[in-house]
C-alpha cells in the first residue's frame, strides 16, 4: 500500500516537472517537497489518507484540494485517532500539516513574559513591604522591625511563587505555547514534568499567600468572634493546601504516570485530572470569597475621610480581581478538560493561574506598601495619627494597635512598636 501510494505520488511528480510555466514553479516546488516527506507517515495515517483521498473528489496530485477539504481533515482525524497509536497519530498530524504548508503556531512568548514580567512585580511589593516595617529610631542607633506572622508566612507564599514564575520559561522552549504534535516526545514530557511541578507550587503558593492575609487581619483588628472566625479559616486554608498538593503530588500510581501517561504505553492508575482541577479551583473560589468578605463588616462600621476609603476599596477591588481570575482559570478547565492539544489549549490556564498568585501577592502587600508612602507622602495616603495600643503579639514584641468602632468617632488602625514615646510616634503606621 506503501509502496503504491509513493509511486503514484511521484510519477504525478515527474509529470508536473515537465510543465515548463512559471505561474506552476510554487506548485512543483510544494509537490516535490510532499513527495519527500511521504515515505515519513507511519503506515497506518498513510492507509486513512489513501482512503479519504480516493473517496474525495481531489486527485493525488492535487495537494490544494486535499489540504483545504475540511471534509478529508475531519475523516482523515477520524480513522487515524481509530488505528494509530498516540506517537503514530502525532507524527501523521505533523508531516501532513508540514506537506500541506500549514503555518506553525507559537506563543511561547505570552508564557514566559508573563511569568517573569509578574514575578518581577510580585517580588517588588514583597520588597517595599519589608522594608516598610523596618525602622531606624531618630538616633540613627537603633533598628526596630514590625515582622510578624504575616511576613513570615508570605516569605514562604514567595518560595513557592518565584519558581512558579521561573518555570515559564523552560516549560515554553518548547513546551507550553506550540501544538503539542509540533514536539518531539521527549519534549511532551519534559512539559508534563513541568506542569506537574507548576501545580504543587501553584496550590502552595495561593495558599501561604491567603494564610498571610489572615494573619494580617489579626493586625488590625481586636473583635473576639472575628478572630476567631480568622483562625478558623486559616485552618481551612492549611487543610487546601495539604488536600490538593497530596492529591496533585499522588494523582498517578507509579507517580511517573503522571507525565508518561501520554503515550498509551505505560501502565498504572490515575484520578481524573479533571475531578482534582474542578474541586480545587471550586473550593479556591469559595475560600477566596470568605477571606475578601470577612473584614467587610467591620469596616463597614469605620467611619473613614475620603482618601482612606479610597485605599481601602482599592485594596479589595485587587482582592476580587483575584478573585475574578480564579472564575476565569475554572471556566477554561472546564472548557477544555482533557484537551488532546494540552499544551496549546492550556496557554490562557498558564499564565491566569500566574496572574492569580501575583495579583494575590500584590493585595497582601498593599497595607504595607500604604505605611512607606504614608512615611514619605502623609498628604497622599490621609493619615491621621488616632488609634490606642492595645496589647502586644508576634515575634519583636510588636504592639497591636486597634481603633474603636461606633460612636461617630474618625476610626484609624495603627501599628507602633513597643520604644520610648518618642520613637513610636516618628515609625508609627496605618
Amino acid at each position: 500500500m506503501r509502496s503504491f501510494w509513493f509511486l503514484t505520488f511521484t510519477l504525478a511528480v515527474a509529470a508536473l516537472a515537465q510543465d515548463s510555466t512559471a505561474d506552476d514553479d510554487a506548485k512543483k516546488a510544494r509537490q516535490a517537497a510532499a513527495a519527500k516527506l511521504l515515505p515519513l507517515i507511519p503506515d497506518c495515517g498513510l492507509t486513512c489518507l489513501e482512503t479519504m483521498v480516493l473517496a474525495s473528489p481531489c486527485s493525488f496530485t492535487d495537494l490544494d484540494c486535499s489540504c483545504n477539504n475540511a471534509t478529508i481533515a475531519e475523516q482523515v482525524a477520524v480513522c487515524v485517532l481509530g488505528t494509530c497509536s498516540v506517537k503514530q497519530t502525532l507524527s501523521t498530524k505533523n508531516i501532513t500539516e508540514i506537506m500541506c504548508g500549514k503555518p506553525r503556531r507559537d506563543r511561547t512568548h505570552v508564557i514566559a513574559y508573563s511569568g517573569i514580567g509578574g514575578m518581577a512585580v510580585a517580588v517588588a511589593a514583597y520588597f517595599v513591604r519589608i522594608v516598610s516595617k523596618i525602622h531606624i529610631s531618630s538616633q540613627g542607633r537603633t533598628i526596630f522591625t514590625e515582622l510578624w506572622w504575616d511576613d513570615f508566612a508570605l516569605t514562604l507564599g514567595m518560595m513557592f511563587l518565584i519558581p512558579l514564575c521561573s518555570i515559564s520559561v523552560p516549560i515554553s522552549s518548547p513546551g507550553l505555547g506550540r501544538d503539542v504534535w509540533t514536539l518531539t516526545y521527549h519534549e511532551i514530557t519534559r512539559t508534563l514534568k513541568l506542569l506537574y511541578a507548576d501545580e504543587l507550587l501553584y496550590v502552595g503558593s495561593l495558599g501561604t499567600v491567603k494564610i498571610a492575609l489572615l494573619l494580617t487581619y489579626l493586625r488590625f483588628f481586636s473583635v473576639p468572634r472575628f478572630r476567631q472566625l480568622v483562625y478558623i479559616m486559616i485552618g481551612v486554608n492549611v487543610c487546601y493546601m495539604l488536600a490538593f498538593m497530596l492529591g496533585s503530588a499522588f494523582q498517578c500510581k507509579p507517580i511517573s504516570m503522571t507525565w508518561n501517561r501520554w503515550d498509551g504505553e505505560h501502565k498504572g492508575t490515575c484520578v481524573s485530572f479533571n475531578g482534582l482541577g474542578w474541586t480545587s479551583a471550586i473550593c479556591n473560589i469559595v475560600i477566596d470569597l470568605i477571606v475578601i468578605g470577612m473584614p467587610m463588616p467591620l469596616l463597614w462600621t469605620m467611619k473613614l475621610d475620603n482618601k482612606k476609603k479610597f485605599m481601602v476599596m482599592l485594596m479589595f477591588g485587587v482582592g476580587f480581581f483575584v478573585t475574578v481570575i480564579s472564575i476565569l482559570r475554572l471556566h477554561i478547565l472546564v472548557s477544555y478538560g482533557e484537551a488532546k492539544n494540552f499544551t496549546w489549549d492550556y496557554v490562557p490556564l498558564g499564565y491566569w493561574s500566574k496572574l492569580e498568585v501575583q495579583a494575590a501577592v500584590f493585595c497582601a502587600c498593599m497595607p504595607a506598601m500604604r505605611n512607606l508612602y504614608r512615611r514619605f507622602w502623609p498628604k497622599i495616603t490621609g493619615s491621621t495619627r488616632g488609634g490606642e495600643t492595645t496589647g502586644q503579639s508576634g515575634l519583636s514584641g510588636r504592639t497591636l494597635a486597634t481603633s474603636d468602632y461606633g460612636g461617630g468617632k474618625s476610626v484609624d488602625t495603627e501599628v507602633g512598636l513597643k520604644t520610648t514615646q518618642d520613637e513610636t510616634k516618628d515609625i508609627r503606621a496605618d
